[in-house]
């Protein structure tokens, strides 16, 4: 399955039924799934077929992000979000975490415009003790 001919509207990764997309990056893509045997909705990240394709980084994207699922699966903190499970589906790997509403620091900072510098002193402290 390509990056193109994910299906949107209940195609599966893994055991995870799709519901929308969230978002997507330079290697991999992240989407609003439903855990149907959890009754949850949890985040899938997946790497695009187009990184793990190309000749020579393909095989380096499968190693990190691999390496990111275990690295991040181990941590336990409420400033980084929860793996819950990672795997390989039809040839590309996944990794799923607990789905958080809200928005990214980005359209936050888009919408509301600079931030005051307590709140930045008080983001940057939560990052650090992540």
């Amino acid at each position: 399955m390509g990056d193109l001919d994910i299906d949107l509207n209940g195609g599966l990764i893994g055991k995870y039924r799709i519901i929308q997309k969230l978002g997507e990056g330079a290697t991999s893509e992240v989407y609003l799934c439903r855990d149907d045997f959890h009754d949850r909705h949890v985040a899938i990240k997946r790497v695009r077929s187009s990184a793990l394709s190309d000749a020579v980084d393909g095989p380096v994207y499968a190693r990190f992000f691999a390496a990111e699922a275990a690295l991040v699966g181990r941590l336990q903190h409420p400033n980084v979000v929860h793996i819950l499970d990672h795997g390989v589906w039809q040839e590309m790997p996944y990794i799923a975490m607990e789905y958080l509403e809200g928005t990214d620091l980005l359209s936050d900072v888009a919408k509301q415009g600079r931030m005051a510098a307590p709140r930045v002193v008080k983001l940057l402290a939560q990052v650090a003790t992540a």
